[in-house]
């Protein structure tokens, strides 16, 4: 839709002022360097296809706001009807339609058709595109009295100043686009290296994204296999916790049943070695024999035994390691060094025995 607007301002451009705004446009047409309005009368329509294209339109429509802006007529602000006074006093067609059709605001658009129609309706066409060839058709009367002649005079005088305004106008608005370009071209490369620098910190920001990820990763991981191990120690803690409450168990129910009916020792008893055992193996090679005699210590009443000098009288004193735990080992080898020997379970006590105790 826009661009059948343009096309149909185009179209109402004499062919000479076409050729003269194609150079201030700057719109190149291939396999022409230099464009006339003989070339104009020929390739229009090719003329005109390169002039829509979206970047030269672009620049088109910005010429129109340059030129309204300048404007003195302020063709924006008048009515239709003040549009067409402009029109037959000789302001060029183009300029009034391109000054309203290049503006942001709608109503600018419809009063610029409503004008459409007037200069139609005034004409005799149907539409705008008919303007320009009977404009071009039309022959000026071969007679003319001296009122008209008079009268056309002073129109042509002032066509004239309104075009030596115009060509002053084009001028500023040729140096005007000139500094714009500059100014475009300058923010362009300011653009340009934002952009680099902002594509820099977003590869840097997504390496450190991956960096954080995998590292997400590597601690979820050995988090689980730590949760994993707690989990399995938990579970012998529990294992050996059982075991001990068991052991403690049988030792208590061992101890209750013990008989001990001699009230002080034999004559026998009394030559005997005289060994205690730190860690009950509840053995009858341990409870039957005589010389040496035995003596049996829970671990856990080790320290009331050593709180009543119980050991002062120990030949020896024997650990069972397997029943004894690591803390009390180390205690009993730090008091009793002389006489601590250690056994790793009852079969190297009792191979001990038979051998001949030393």
């Amino acid at each position: 839709m826009e661009k059948e607007i343009w096309k149909k301002i185009f179209s109402t451009i004499p062919d000479d002022e076409l050729a003269n705004l194609i150079r201030i446009w700057k719109i190149s047409i291939r396999g022409f360097r230099h464009i006339t309005s003989k070339d104009i009368t020929r390739i229009r329509a090719l003329v005109t296809r390169e002039c829509l294209k979206e970047s030269n339109l672009k620049k088109i429509q910005d010429f129109y706001k340059i030129v309204a802006a300048k404007d003195e007529d302020d063709v924006r602000d008048k009515t239709v009807h003040e549009l067409f006074k402009l029109y037959q006093d000789g302001k060029t067609l183009h300029l009034i339609l391109g000054a309203l059709y290049s503006s942001p605001e709608d109503r600018h658009h419809e009063r610029a058709k409503q004008f459409e129609e007037l200069v139609c309706k005034k004409n005799g066409l149907s539409s705008l595109d008919e303007l320009r060839v009977l404009t071009e058709k039309t022959e000026p009367p071969k007679q003319e009295d001296e009122h008209d002649s008079a009268h056309w005079q002073k129109k042509w005088q002032k066509s004239q100043k309104k075009n030596q305004e115009l060509q002053k106008s084009i001028k500023k608005c040729e140096l005007l686009l000139s500094h714009l370009k500059k100014d475009w071209k300058a923010e362009k490369q300011s653009w340009k290296k934002e952009k680099e620098q902002l594509q820099q910190e977003l590869g840097n920001e997504r390496t450190q994204k991956n960096r954080l990820n995998e590292w997400k990763k590597t601690s979820e991981a050995e988090m689980q296999r730590l949760k994993d191990e707690i989990q399995k120690l938990k579970l012998e803690i529990s294992h050996l916790n059982a075991l001990l409450l068991n052991t403690n168990k049988e030792v208590a129910a061992a101890v209750q049943t013990d008989e001990w009916v001699e009230s002080k020792p034999s004559e026998s008893t009394a030559a005997a070695r005289q060994i205690y055992i730190i860690g009950d193996p509840k053995n009858k090679l341990i409870d039957e024999s005589e010389n040496p005699l035995f003596h049996t210590i829970e671990a856990n009443k080790f320290k009331e035994a050593v709180q009543t000098g119980e050991l002062e009288d120990a030949d020896e004193i024997w650990m069972m390691a397997y029943l004894v735990p690591p803390w009390l080992k180390k205690k009993i080898k730090n008091v009793y060094t002389q006489k601590v020997r250690e056994f790793k379970d009852f079969p190297s006590v009792k191979k001990y025995i038979e051998r001949g105790i030393k």
